[in-house]
């Protein structure tokens, strides 16, 4: 039985892969490209002057587990139903989350897409969550493990994708699927865990948001209701309401 499995190169996906395929279903890898090219750093770095991309990198652990590898270019949709929004929402002092953006409006939507073109019944990612068939209804639920629990970027998925979706590391600790990785001899067992998002890899969304839009953040004064100076901000788009 053939399954979609969403890949980006790392650990989680990568064991989501390695383990459904182990369970004896026929594994089709696919990597969206959301990105301008760029390289990253290459699953265990420290022992490695090689880099690669998202979808090299899922390439070659697909190759290693001996499945089919895709990639889907999908680069201006994530620009304007993800990367747009989010620019619009902190601009207006709001505090989006593109991840919960991206996964309703193209990697789910896109993933069963792909899956039903290619003959795949199930689709499957590597989010830490877990789904269980309630009569004849189906529960999302968190991971088993609090500390890695995803779930909460899966609200929006419907009943009909929640039938058709599998989380194989619900039940696992993250050192329990780098354990896991690593007895694979995947090349993604010591790979960096990626926490924040993609297009702000290093966890500052104001320059991000600076490179995209050419704008630069302008500083000014907090004042009060009444008038008064309380301080000197670096600039409104760093902070939000509360």
């Amino acid at each position: 039985m053939k399954i979609a499995v969403a890949m980006s190169g790392g650990v989680d996906s990568g064991s989501c892969a390695y383990l459904l395929s182990r369970e004896g279903f026929t594994v089709l890898g696919l990597t969206f490209e959301m990105l301008p090219p760029c390289k990253i750093s290459a699953d265990r770095a420290e022992e490695s002057s090689v880099t690669l991309s998202p979808a090299e990198g899922a390439a070659r652990l697909c190759a290693q587990i001996g499945a089919e590898h895709f990639t889907v270019d999908e680069r201006e949709n994530f620009k304007k139903c993800v990367i747009q929004p989010f620019i619009g929402a902190y601009l207006a002092g709001e505090t989006p989350n593109p991840c919960v953006l991206c996964n309703k409006k193209i990697k789910f939507p896109e993933m069963f897409t792909f899956a039903d073109s290619h003959g795949a019944e199930f689709c499957a990612t590597g989010h830490y969550a877990r789904t269980e068939k309630c009569g004849d209804s189906f529960i999302l639920k968190k991971a088993l493990d609090p500390a890695k629990d995803q779930s909460y970027v899966l609200w929006n998925l419907t009943q009909k994708e929640l039938g058709r979706l599998k989380f194989p590391l619900g039940i696992y600790t993250k050192p329990q699927i780098r354990e896991i990785a690593d007895s694979a001899g995947l090349e993604c067992a010591h790979s960096k865990d990626s926490q924040d998002i993609c297009f702000a890899p290093d966890g500052d969304y104001a320059a991000a948001i600076g490179r995209l839009t050419g704008e630069k953040s302008v500083p000014g004064a907090f004042v009060s209701t009444d008038g008064r100076v309380l301080g000197e901000h670096k600039g409104i788009i760093h902070y939000t309401v509360g």
